[in-house]
């Protein structure tokens, strides 16, 4: 499986899928979650095929808008070198171990306690040396005319990619 069709997988099983201890933020109600929540155990996702050197990683959704286009959690892998292509805005902020990113400008070392920006096509190669865990935000754009008109002709025409 290629890794864009991965991580649509990821996302899209992330949007639809509601657990349990998911907060809404549509009743009024301020949703909360501790980033030291063990959950993380139960939602494990294998690296992608096309990456052997990739990780395991496992995360969690927390919290997500009414049209989840705003989503919040917390995500964590071994040690691994992997490639994410962004398909959303993606804030993290590292709470334990750290990563280096590369992208085809620039090199960052993240480490407890910093926060980066990772904006919406950008490619990049994360190298974990031992262990990283992150709380992540992810910001999904609001899908265009012609991406709606064409999802719907795809949807109609039974040419969706498989989940």
């Amino acid at each position: 499986m290629a890794l864009a069709s991965y991580v649509s997988r990821v996302a899209r099983v992330a949007l639809n899928g509601r657990t349990s201890s998911a907060a809404s933020a549509v009743d009024g109600s301020i949703p909360s979650f501790s980033v030291d929540d063990a959950r993380l155990q139960s939602e494990t996702a294998s690296p992608p095929k096309d990456q052997p050197g990739a990780p395991p990683m496992r995360w969690v959704k927390h919290i997500h808008s009414h049209d989840d286009r705003v989503t919040c959690g917390v995500w964590d892998c071994q040690a691994g070198v992997f490639n994410v292509d962004f398909k959303c805005d993606e804030v993290v902020h590292i709470l334990e171990g750290e990563v280096t990113v590369r992208s085809q400008d620039a090199v960052r070392t993240l480490r407890p306690g910093d926060v980066a920006m990772f904006r919406t096509g950008l490619q990049t190669t994360w190298e974990v040396p031992r262990y990283v865990r992150k709380l992540w935000f992810h910001h999904f754009p609001k899908p265009t005319l012609r991406e709606r008109v064409e999802y719907k002709l795809r949807m109609l025409l039974g040419t969706l990619p498989a989940d």
